[in-house]
This record gives structure tokens, sequence and C-alpha cells, in this order.
């Protein structure tokens, strides 16, 4: 299997996974989103924590708070926008 031996694996970590498990890992990361999402939106707790992304090989820094900033619309503007539908 091309990408998949075990010196590849050993010089490059990502190669651990075949392009269907990364697009996996995204499906399961903007599922959480949207469950987090739907949370913020329809719960009186506004300070629900964003969800962790799932664990990629390769990737061994842990997300900080920064990384998370919130940098998209807050769940009163999209409840909002979607009211008037």
């Amino acid at each position: 299997m091309p990408g998949r031996s075990a010196l590849a694996m050993a010089i490059d970590p990502g190669s651990e996974w075949r392009t269907s498990d990364y697009m996996l890992a995204e499906i399961i990361d903007r599922l959480e989103l949207n469950n987090w999402l739907l949370l913020e939106i329809n719960s009186e707790n506004n300070e629900i924590p964003l969800p962790e992304p799932y664990w990629r090989p390769g990737v061994t820094e842990a997300f900080t708070e920064q990384d998370q900033e919130r940098t998209f619309a807050t769940p009163r503007e999209v409840a909002n926008l979607f009211a008037g539908f």
C-alpha cells in the first residue's frame, strides 16, 4: 500500500493515515462543532467550551485558547439570521 510502509510511517507520522481517514476526522470535528453551536444557541449558559479537535497522527501540539478564539458569528447572530426565514 503506497505511503503506509513502516519506513514511511517512521519518517512521517502523518503517512499512518490515508486521505479517507483524515476526511473522517474532519467530519468528526465538524459534527462536534455543529453540536457545540446547537448547544450554545439553545442554552442559557453561553460559556460552553469549544470541543477538542480529533487526534491526527503527526500533530503533537495541543491547541490553546488563543488558537480557539471566536472569529465567527456569535450563536445569537446565527439564530437571528435563521429566524428571518
